[in-house]
């Protein structure tokens, strides 16, 4: 029975019962009386237009506060009575009360409001996804209620009285939504909420570190893991990238022939405006040729490095000795080239000032001895006159044995070699892969077979 409802049979027994207590009042005078007021569990605050009945076995008794929220119910018979307390939006109250003849009984009673629960969603406006971290706040400015969005943007507040409250949803980076008028009703109430994320701006300009000049072309990305904005700079190297939702990001530079340039830890905050400038290195080249000090022959596979402190760059040289080392940037380097065999040249300093820059480079190749002794194989006497020859590819060392059969080598290329001995009246001696160390000296003795 609703609350409409119930009055219209409130009305039906109150006039019941004041036929009632009107014959009542002819035949008893010395009856009993309620007097009371009813008051709000929470606030203390008196509750008006309240209904109050009493029942006993036959007779129902009804009345109504006033303003300050008494009533008064008068002529009762002693005995033991129920009273029911009704209030729109407060829970039915039930007690007993017991009546004496000729006295007045007071009561005060208390009544609490109805209670409700709230729960809904937060999403963005824009693109409707959840909202996560937003506070949704509810009041009645006596009384509040919070609570933090989860990650599916969903909330939910318990037990609020019912009544009219304000409620604001809110989070950094975005428009405050509210305060809303919300009627709280008995049990569920749902009620989502839209909030829209503010946007930010960054702007400026890609600089070339050489000259301090614009840069057009330039690829601007900007990106918090999620999202990602893009701009290209004009003509001045200028850049603007708008409607960036609030947050950390960071931004890169990209052109082809220079340096990626990397910004980090950019903070973008709704509505604000972001100076960044890109100032980036021109990509250039260094080119050259390494060749044998002494023989001028272009040398292949020579490592060479250049550093500029903090980062090395290597080729090797090809087969013609040339090599090439790029995405350099301007600027003063080192250089150091080595090869097995060979003196390690450097460091040098050198200077990279143009697009293309050629250095070419001779280095030095480590030498060293060979000796020995040829006997006859017969009766080992030594043999004079030996024609030795030791032979690398374009390298090639002659001499003969002297009178006590030795012959020595010096200042030959280190290096691996073949080598062969022939003597007239004598078999041919070969000999591969003899290792001749930079810096050493070797031993190589043999005998040589006479021919029948």
């Amino acid at each position: 029975m609703n609350f409409f409802n119930k009055r219209i049979w409130i009305l039906f027994l109150t006039l019941f019962s004041i036929m009632n207590i009107n014959i009542v009042n002819v035949h008893a005078k010395s009856n009993g009386q309620i007097l009371g007021i009813v008051k709000d569990l929470n606030t203390g605050i008196p509750l008006y237009d309240a209904d109050i009945c009493i029942y006993d076995d036959k007779v129902t008794h009804i009345a109504f506060t006033d303003i300050d929220g008494k009533f008064s119910l008068d002529n009762l018979k002693k005995g033991s009575y129920k009273v029911i307390i009704d209030s729109e939006n407060y829970e039915t109250a039930i007690s007993k009360v017991n009546v004496k003849s000729g006295t007045i009984t007071i009561g005060e009673f208390f009544l609490s409001k109805k209670r409700g629960d709230l729960s809904g969603f937060v999403k963005e406006r824009d693109n409707n996804r959840p909202v996560e971290g937003a506070l949704v706040y509810l009041t009645d400015g006596k009384t509040t209620f919070s609570q933090i969005t989860d990650s599916s943007g969903k909330y939910a507040l318990n037990n609020i009285s019912i009544g009219t409250y304000g409620v604001t949803v809110s989070l950094k980076d975005y428009d405050v939504e509210g305060p809303n008028s919300l009627y709280i009703a008995p049990d569920l109430n749902m009620r989502d909420f839209s909030l829209n994320r503010l946007k930010g701006e960054i702007f400026g300009k890609a600089i070339d570190s050489n000259d301090m000049s614009g840069i057009k072309g330039v690829s601007i990305i900007v990106s918090d893991g999620k999202s990602s904005y893009e701009a290209v700079t004009d003509s001045n190297g200028d850049f603007c990238i708008k409607g960036i939702y609030g947050g950390e990001y960071e931004m890169t530079a990209v052109l082809d022939g220079y340096e990626k340039k990397l910004l980090t830890n950019i903070s973008v905050n709704g509505g604000n405006k972001i100076n960044k400038d890109a100032l980036i290195e021109k990509k250039v080249s260094l080119t050259g040729r390494v060749t044998d000090a002494k023989t001028k022959a272009p040398i292949s596979l020579a490592l060479v490095t250049v550093s500029n402190g903090q980062e090395d760059y290597s080729q090797t040289t090809d087969s013609n000795g040339n090599y090439i080392i790029s995405d350099l940037a301007l600027g003063k380097y080192t250089i150091k080239i080595s090869l097995l065999n060979y003196d390690d040249f450097g460091p040098e300093d050198i200077l990279i000032d143009s697009d293309h820059t050629t250095k070419d480079f001779s280095i030095v190749h480590q030498t060293g001895s060979i000796t020995g002794k040829i006997v006859n194989n017969i009766d080992k006497s030594p043999l004079a006159s030996v024609y030795i020859v030791l032979k690398s590819g374009i390298n090639e060392y002659k001499v003969l044995t002297d009178s006590n059969g030795i012959f020595t080598l010096e200042n030959v290329d280190s290096g691996y070699y073949n080598m062969s001995a022939s003597l007239e009246g004598y078999e041919i001696k070969q000999f591969t892969n003899i290792f001749i160390k930079g810096s050493g000296l070797s031993y190589q003795d043999f005998e040589l077979i006479k021919t029948p």
